[in-house]
């Protein structure tokens, strides 16, 4: 009697280990659906998946979208003037943005969930109120993108956004940028020295060559950067004039 309660102990022990061995890993389940113990005629226990649902089909399908945007964005590294800008044209034109609800003028793909996504919001409402159409690009989180495509008169822009809150720090925030766009939109959300501001920004044309403007927004103002405005003699006297004003 022992012995058989031991073969039945071993068995069943085996048989847990086997399930466990067998089950479909999580990438799996996510693209075939749920999978689900079921006994087959034989007796033998394995796993079955049930029927993906709508909901999982929209994510993938969401997915595949981010994916080719992000594609596109890659190639942005290697273009330059005309087939740079002719390149956002086509981004901004992909029939995957759609404009976002409750909203004028803001274009997405997704995301509407993420951590951040509440950050891109109050600056594109903000963009909107200066005459852009914004297209609020996707985060696939495994990439360094850009956050924004803005439109103003036929002119296309690509933005990086830095939120300046509390005790941030704009020249590293402003470092950060670098790769990722040729322009920088910082929403400056708390007070901060004018003139460290006027620095930092001046810093980071020094070290990036390929910047051409950091766009500022403090309250209602857009105030705008340019290259050729940090060279000039009188940049930080017009910095303060525009930014104090």
């Amino acid at each position: 009697m022992t012995c058989v309660k031991k073969v039945q102990e071993f068995c069943t022990a085996f048989q847990t280990f086997f399930l466990l061995l067998c089950r479909p890993t999580a990438e799996t389940d996510a693209h075939r659906g749920a999978a689900v113990p079921a006994t087959c005629r034989s007796g033998r226990v394995g796993y079955i998946y049930k029927e993906r649902r709508l909901s999982d089909a929209l994510f993938f399908d969401s997915q595949k979208m981010i994916i080719g945007i992000t594609e596109e964005l890659a190639k942005l590294k290697s273009l330059k003037g005309a087939d740079f800008v002719g390149q956002l044209k086509m981004i901004a034109a992909r029939k995957e943005f759609h404009a976002l609800d409750g909203e004028s003028n803001i274009f997405i793909v997704g995301g509407e969930h993420d951590a951040d996504f509440l950050n891109l919001l109050n600056a594109a409402r903000k963009a909107v109120e200066h005459g852009y159409k914004v297209y609020i690009l996707p985060n696939p989180h495994d990439f360094r993108t850009p956050d924004f495509i803005f439109e103003r008169r036929n002119v296309f822009k690509l933005f990086d956004l830095k939120t300046i809150s509390g005790k941030s720090i704009v020249g590293s925030r402003l470092i950060e940028s670098i790769g990722q766009a040729n322009r920088v939109l910082l929403n400056m959300t708390s007070d901060y020295s004018p003139t460290t501001l006027a620095r930092n920004i001046k810093m980071y044309f020094e070290r990036s060559n390929d910047a051409q403007e950091v766009l500022i927004f403090k309250g209602k103002k857009a105030i705008s950067v340019t290259r050729d405005l940090t060279l000039s003699t009188e940049y930080y006297n017009i910095f303060m004039k525009r930014y104090i004003r």
